[in-house]
Protein backbone atom coordinates (compact mmCIF):
# COMPACT_ATOMS: atom_id res chain seq x y z
CA UNK A 1 0.00 0.00 0.00
CA UNK A 2 3.00 1.97 0.09
CA UNK A 3 1.88 3.58 -3.82
CA UNK A 4 -1.49 4.75 -2.05
CA UNK A 5 0.18 6.54 0.89
CA UNK A 6 2.69 8.20 -2.04
CA UNK A 7 0.08 9.57 -3.94
CA UNK A 8 -1.89 10.66 -0.99
CA UNK A 9 1.12 12.88 0.36
CA UNK A 10 1.06 14.40 -3.53
CA UNK A 11 -2.69 14.73 -2.99
CA UNK A 12 -2.78 16.12 0.23
CA UNK A 13 -0.37 18.76 -1.33
CA UNK A 14 -2.55 19.63 -4.78
CA UNK A 15 -5.06 19.74 -2.59
CA UNK A 16 -3.59 22.91 -0.93
CA UNK A 17 -2.69 24.39 -3.81
CA UNK A 18 -6.35 24.46 -4.73
CA UNK A 19 -5.77 21.36 -7.81
CA UNK A 20 -8.26 19.05 -8.43
CA UNK A 21 -8.13 15.51 -8.73
CA UNK A 22 -9.15 11.98 -9.20
CA UNK A 23 -8.06 8.26 -7.84
CA UNK A 24 -8.34 5.52 -10.32
CA UNK A 25 -7.36 1.88 -8.55
CA UNK A 26 -8.19 -1.38 -8.70
CA UNK A 27 -10.73 -2.60 -6.24
CA UNK A 28 -8.84 -3.12 -2.65
CA UNK A 29 -10.99 -2.81 0.59
CA UNK A 30 -8.43 -1.10 2.74
CA UNK A 31 -7.46 1.62 0.17
CA UNK A 32 -10.82 2.23 -0.61
CA UNK A 33 -11.42 2.99 2.84
CA UNK A 34 -8.90 5.25 3.18
CA UNK A 35 -9.94 7.53 0.50
CA UNK A 36 -13.32 7.76 1.39
CA UNK A 37 -12.53 8.64 4.66
CA UNK A 38 -10.21 11.80 3.21
CA UNK A 39 -13.33 12.28 0.71
CA UNK A 40 -10.83 12.26 -2.39
CA UNK A 41 -13.13 11.05 -5.57
CA UNK A 42 -12.08 7.87 -6.67
CA UNK A 43 -13.15 5.07 -9.24
CA UNK A 44 -12.08 1.39 -9.12
CA UNK A 45 -10.72 0.07 -12.73
CA UNK A 46 -9.66 -2.81 -13.94
CA UNK A 47 -5.55 -1.94 -13.85
CA UNK A 48 -4.23 -5.12 -14.86
CA UNK A 49 -6.34 -5.51 -18.21
CA UNK A 50 -4.06 -3.71 -20.42
CA UNK A 51 -6.74 -4.38 -23.65
CA UNK A 52 -9.82 -3.48 -21.80
CA UNK A 53 -9.42 -0.06 -22.95
CA UNK A 54 -10.72 1.66 -19.28
CA UNK A 55 -8.73 4.91 -20.09
CA UNK A 56 -11.26 5.98 -21.98
CA UNK A 57 -13.45 6.00 -19.45
CA UNK A 58 -12.02 7.34 -16.90
CA UNK A 59 -10.46 9.74 -19.22
CA UNK A 60 -14.19 11.15 -19.54
CA UNK A 61 -14.63 11.96 -15.52
CA UNK A 62 -12.88 14.94 -16.20
CA UNK A 63 -11.09 17.71 -17.91
CA UNK A 64 -7.51 16.06 -16.77
CA UNK A 65 -4.34 18.47 -17.57
CA UNK A 66 -2.12 14.94 -16.54
CA UNK A 67 -2.36 11.83 -15.43
CA UNK A 68 0.24 10.25 -12.64
CA UNK A 69 1.24 6.56 -12.85
CA UNK A 70 1.98 5.12 -9.54
CA UNK A 71 2.00 1.06 -10.10
CA UNK A 72 5.79 0.06 -10.89
CA UNK A 73 4.81 -1.51 -14.34
CA UNK A 74 2.80 1.01 -16.61
CA UNK A 75 2.68 -1.09 -19.94
CA UNK A 76 2.91 0.34 -23.41
CA UNK A 77 -0.83 0.21 -24.33
CA UNK A 78 -1.95 2.16 -21.67
CA UNK A 79 0.67 4.89 -21.67
CA UNK A 80 0.21 5.33 -25.16
CA UNK A 81 -3.56 5.92 -24.58
CA UNK A 82 -2.96 8.69 -22.15
CA UNK A 83 -0.32 10.71 -24.28
CA UNK A 84 -2.77 10.41 -27.21
CA UNK A 85 -5.63 12.37 -25.10
CA UNK A 86 -2.99 14.78 -25.32
CA UNK A 87 -2.08 14.85 -20.92
CA UNK A 88 1.29 14.52 -19.49
CA UNK A 89 2.34 11.20 -18.16
CA UNK A 90 4.39 11.01 -14.95
CA UNK A 91 5.23 7.63 -13.63
CA UNK A 92 7.26 6.55 -10.57
CA UNK A 93 9.57 4.04 -9.59
CA UNK A 94 8.59 2.59 -13.25
CA UNK A 95 9.76 -0.50 -14.54
CA UNK A 96 6.96 -1.00 -17.28
CA UNK A 97 7.68 -0.84 -21.07
CA UNK A 98 5.25 2.72 -21.24
CA UNK A 99 7.83 4.41 -19.09
CA UNK A 100 9.68 5.46 -22.37
CA UNK A 101 6.35 7.28 -22.60
CA UNK A 102 6.61 9.09 -19.50
CA UNK A 103 6.96 13.34 -19.75
CA UNK A 104 8.35 12.88 -16.16
CA UNK A 105 10.03 9.79 -14.52
CA UNK A 106 10.61 9.87 -10.83
CA UNK A 107 12.93 7.24 -10.01
CA UNK A 108 14.76 7.84 -7.02
CA UNK A 109 13.99 4.14 -5.60
CA UNK A 110 14.62 2.37 -8.96
CA UNK A 111 17.54 4.01 -9.10
CA UNK A 112 19.49 1.81 -6.79
CA UNK A 113 18.82 -1.16 -8.92
CA UNK A 114 21.22 0.11 -11.30
CA UNK A 115 18.87 -0.79 -13.99
CA UNK A 116 18.19 1.69 -17.08
CA UNK A 117 15.56 4.08 -16.81
CA UNK A 118 13.12 5.66 -19.07
CA UNK A 119 11.44 8.91 -19.77
CA UNK A 120 11.61 12.26 -21.10
CA UNK A 121 12.69 13.46 -18.01
CA UNK A 122 14.32 11.12 -15.53
CA UNK A 123 14.86 12.12 -11.72
CA UNK A 124 16.88 9.77 -9.54
CA UNK A 125 18.39 12.52 -6.66
CA UNK A 126 16.55 11.62 -3.23
CA UNK A 127 15.50 14.98 -3.48
CA UNK A 128 12.42 14.18 -5.46
CA UNK A 129 11.43 11.17 -3.24
CA UNK A 130 7.89 12.27 -1.83
CA UNK A 131 7.66 11.51 2.02
CA UNK A 132 5.19 12.42 4.49
CA UNK A 133 5.33 16.38 5.60
CA UNK A 134 4.89 15.63 8.92
CA UNK A 135 8.46 13.82 9.15
CA UNK A 136 9.92 17.47 9.84
CA UNK A 137 7.60 18.14 12.59
CA UNK A 138 9.07 14.67 14.51
CA UNK A 139 12.73 14.23 13.21
CA UNK A 140 15.04 13.99 15.89
CA UNK A 141 18.19 12.55 16.39
CA UNK A 142 18.30 9.25 18.54
CA UNK A 143 20.80 8.52 20.74
CA UNK A 144 19.59 5.52 22.53
CA UNK A 145 18.76 1.65 21.12
CA UNK A 146 16.10 0.44 23.73
CA UNK A 147 12.48 0.81 22.09
CA UNK A 148 12.21 -1.01 18.49
CA UNK A 149 9.42 -0.69 15.88
CA UNK A 150 8.62 -3.91 13.81
CA UNK A 151 6.87 -2.75 10.60
CA UNK A 152 7.03 -4.28 7.34
CA UNK A 153 4.91 -2.15 5.41
CA UNK A 154 1.00 -1.92 4.87
CA UNK A 155 0.35 -5.47 3.22
CA UNK A 156 3.23 -7.50 4.41
CA UNK A 157 2.30 -10.44 1.28
CA UNK A 158 4.91 -12.86 2.54
CA UNK A 159 4.22 -12.13 6.09
CA UNK A 160 7.92 -11.55 7.15
CA UNK A 161 6.45 -9.63 10.17
CA UNK A 162 5.78 -13.08 11.63
CA UNK A 163 9.76 -14.32 10.78
CA UNK A 164 11.08 -10.95 12.50
CA UNK A 165 9.05 -11.20 15.50
CA UNK A 166 9.89 -15.15 15.77
CA UNK A 167 13.95 -14.43 15.78
CA UNK A 168 13.80 -11.47 17.96
CA UNK A 169 11.54 -13.97 20.55
CA UNK A 170 14.09 -16.35 20.62
CA UNK A 171 16.92 -14.09 21.27
CA UNK A 172 14.76 -12.88 24.28
CA UNK A 173 14.22 -9.34 22.36
CA UNK A 174 11.28 -7.24 22.79
CA UNK A 175 9.34 -4.95 20.12
CA UNK A 176 6.35 -3.52 19.38
CA UNK A 177 4.92 -4.64 16.14
CA UNK A 178 2.95 -2.43 13.91
CA UNK A 179 0.77 -4.10 10.91
CA UNK A 180 -0.86 -1.99 8.32
CA UNK A 181 -5.01 -2.11 7.11
CA UNK A 182 -4.19 -4.79 4.44
CA UNK A 183 -1.99 -7.42 6.46
CA UNK A 184 -3.53 -10.53 6.04
CA UNK A 185 -1.40 -12.95 8.26
CA UNK A 186 -2.69 -12.27 11.38
CA UNK A 187 -3.48 -15.62 13.11
CA UNK A 188 -0.04 -16.16 12.02
CA UNK A 189 1.41 -13.51 14.16
CA UNK A 190 -0.57 -13.75 17.16
CA UNK A 191 0.46 -17.32 17.44
CA UNK A 192 4.11 -16.06 17.55
CA UNK A 193 3.51 -13.10 19.81
CA UNK A 194 4.17 -13.26 23.98
CA UNK A 195 3.95 -10.37 26.52
CA UNK A 196 7.47 -8.49 25.21
CA UNK A 197 5.77 -7.89 22.03
CA UNK A 198 2.97 -4.91 21.71
CA UNK A 199 0.56 -5.06 18.46
CA UNK A 200 -0.81 -2.23 16.93
CA UNK A 201 -2.51 -1.84 13.72
CA UNK A 202 -3.26 0.61 11.15
CA UNK A 203 -1.97 4.29 13.67
CA UNK A 204 -3.41 7.44 12.77
CA UNK A 205 -0.35 8.87 11.92
CA UNK A 206 2.60 6.30 10.96
CA UNK A 207 5.33 9.08 11.08
CA UNK A 208 4.12 10.23 14.96
CA UNK A 209 4.26 6.32 15.92
CA UNK A 210 8.07 6.55 14.47
CA UNK A 211 8.79 9.12 16.70
CA UNK A 212 8.52 7.20 19.91
CA UNK A 213 11.61 4.65 18.75
CA UNK A 214 15.14 4.51 18.73
CA UNK A 215 15.15 2.47 15.60
CA UNK A 216 12.63 0.30 13.24
CA UNK A 217 13.11 -3.35 11.83
CA UNK A 218 11.59 -2.30 8.51
CA UNK A 219 11.04 -3.69 4.51
CA UNK A 220 12.74 -1.60 1.41
CA UNK A 221 9.98 0.53 0.51
CA UNK A 222 8.43 3.99 0.58
CA UNK A 223 8.54 3.67 4.62
CA UNK A 224 12.19 3.26 5.23
CA UNK A 225 12.76 6.44 3.16
CA UNK A 226 10.23 8.12 5.75
CA UNK A 227 11.74 6.19 8.74
CA UNK A 228 15.24 7.38 7.89
CA UNK A 229 14.11 11.11 7.04
CA UNK A 230 12.99 11.42 10.48
CA UNK A 231 16.03 9.90 12.24
CA UNK A 232 14.81 6.94 12.88
CA UNK A 233 17.83 4.27 11.85
CA UNK A 234 16.37 1.00 10.49
CA UNK A 235 17.58 -2.88 9.99
CA UNK A 236 16.41 -3.59 6.73
CA UNK A 237 14.94 -7.15 5.77
CA UNK A 238 14.03 -6.84 1.72
CA UNK A 239 10.51 -8.07 1.29
CA UNK A 240 10.32 -8.33 -2.76
CA UNK A 241 13.34 -8.72 -4.96
CA UNK A 242 13.55 -4.84 -6.47
CA UNK A 243 14.65 -4.13 -2.20
CA UNK A 244 17.24 -5.63 -2.16
CA UNK A 245 19.39 -3.54 -3.58
CA UNK A 246 17.71 -0.57 -2.35
CA UNK A 247 18.69 -2.15 1.31
CA UNK A 248 22.48 -2.48 0.05
CA UNK A 249 22.60 0.73 -1.38
CA UNK A 250 20.91 2.05 2.05
CA UNK A 251 23.49 0.48 3.78
CA UNK A 252 26.76 1.34 1.85
CA UNK A 253 25.52 4.66 2.63
CA UNK A 254 25.14 4.33 6.12
CA UNK A 255 22.16 4.98 7.16
CA UNK A 256 20.83 1.55 7.43
CA UNK A 257 21.96 -2.15 8.29
CA UNK A 258 20.54 -4.74 5.48
CA UNK A 259 19.63 -8.27 6.42
CA UNK A 260 19.28 -9.80 3.78
CA UNK A 261 16.57 -10.54 1.90
CA UNK A 262 13.31 -12.14 4.01
CA UNK A 263 14.18 -15.75 2.56
CA UNK A 264 17.33 -15.61 3.19
CA UNK A 265 17.52 -13.35 6.38
CA UNK A 266 20.39 -12.56 8.90
CA UNK A 267 19.06 -13.73 12.35
CA UNK A 268 22.28 -12.02 13.88
CA UNK A 269 22.09 -8.66 11.69
CA UNK A 270 18.09 -8.32 13.11
CA UNK A 271 19.12 -8.98 17.14
CA UNK A 272 21.91 -6.92 16.60
CA UNK A 273 21.53 -3.90 18.31
CA UNK A 274 22.73 -1.22 15.91
CA UNK A 275 25.19 2.04 16.01
CA UNK A 276 21.63 4.38 16.52
CA UNK A 277 23.40 7.35 17.24
CA UNK A 278 25.61 7.20 13.99
CA UNK A 279 23.44 6.02 12.01
CA UNK A 280 20.51 8.62 13.22
CA UNK A 281 22.71 11.54 12.55
CA UNK A 282 24.19 10.23 8.65
CA UNK A 283 20.35 9.48 7.89
CA UNK A 284 19.38 12.76 9.09
CA UNK A 285 21.88 14.27 6.33
CA UNK A 286 21.84 12.51 3.82
CA UNK A 287 17.54 11.79 3.56
CA UNK A 288 15.63 15.03 2.39
CA UNK A 289 12.12 15.09 3.49
CA UNK A 290 11.04 17.88 0.82
CA UNK A 291 10.58 15.58 -1.95
CA UNK A 292 6.90 16.11 -2.58
CA UNK A 293 7.08 20.16 -2.92
CA UNK A 294 9.29 19.43 -5.60
CA UNK A 295 7.78 16.64 -7.40
CA UNK A 296 4.56 19.11 -7.83
CA UNK A 297 7.11 21.35 -8.85
CA UNK A 298 8.23 19.68 -12.23
CA UNK A 299 4.40 18.57 -12.61
CA UNK A 300 2.98 22.19 -13.12
CA UNK A 301 5.60 23.17 -15.34
CA UNK A 302 4.11 20.23 -18.06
Amino acid sequence: MGHLFRMLVLADLMKQEGMSFHFFLNAHAPSEAILKKRGYVFDLVPLEEASSGWEADALGKGDFKFWVDDRLDTDEIHARCIKEAGLGLVTFDDRGAGADMADLHFACMTAFQGALLYGKKVFTDLAFMILNPEIERYKRHRLQAEKVLVTLGGTDTFGVTVKVVEVLKQAGRAATVLVGPGFEHMTELKQVLTPDFELKQYVPSLIEEFSHYDYAITGAGVTVFEALASGLPCVIVANEPHEVPIGKGLAAMGVAVYAGHHSEMDAACVTRIPDVPTLSGVALDKIPSHGAENVLHEIIKL
